[in-house]
């Protein structure tokens, strides 16, 4: 995609915890969802995890688009198990919201940068998209982390 900043447009947060803007026919919106162990005030509704998860993708599947939706960021999930930061309630929510936004998950199968966990960081893209590849680079400055969470890469044909 060749694009430069003028042709990203801001559009309004579709939850005090995301993101949202267009680049071309395409809707990015990033979001963080929260994790088991994170504060339960605002911005999240709900006592148990899998009721705030819950109540923030209702949220969000609202005012998503069916189509031309790229949706990725910190979602503090594992697709696969074992997972310490989501749960089992998390997790049915979240592929429920995938499902229904009719998109596919290139980075489910990915490592987190714990070893023997598998990443909580994501990116979906719609189903049917032709996924070139995915990946995970190491967010590292000579040798010190940037970040406790390592950058996820979708490439799509």
């Amino acid at each position: 995609m060749d694009s430069n900043r003028d042709d990203i447009v801001g559009a309004a947060d579709p939850h005090p915890a995301s993101a949202l803007a267009t680049i071309g026919k395409l809707v990015f919106c990033s979001s963080v969802l929260p994790w088991r162990s994170g504060p339960r005030n605002a911005p999240w509704a709900g006592v148990r995890h899998g009721d705030m998860v819950k109540a923030a993708l209702d949220d969000l599947i609202a005012v998503l688009p069916r189509t031309g939706l790229v949706w990725g960021g910190d979602w503090n999930q594992s697709l696969a198990a074992p997972d310490y930061s989501g749960s089992k309630d998390g997790l049915r929510h979240i592929q429920a919201a995938v499902e229904k936004l009719g998109l596919q998950m290139p980075t489910a199968a990915l490592a987190h940068r714990l070893p023997g966990l598998m990443s909580i960081d994501h990116i979906a893209v719609a189903r049917g998209t032709a996924v070139k590849g995915s990946g995970r680079v190491v967010a590292a400055v000579a040798g010190v982390r940037l970040s406790d969470h390592d950058l996820y890469w979708v490439e799509t044909a």
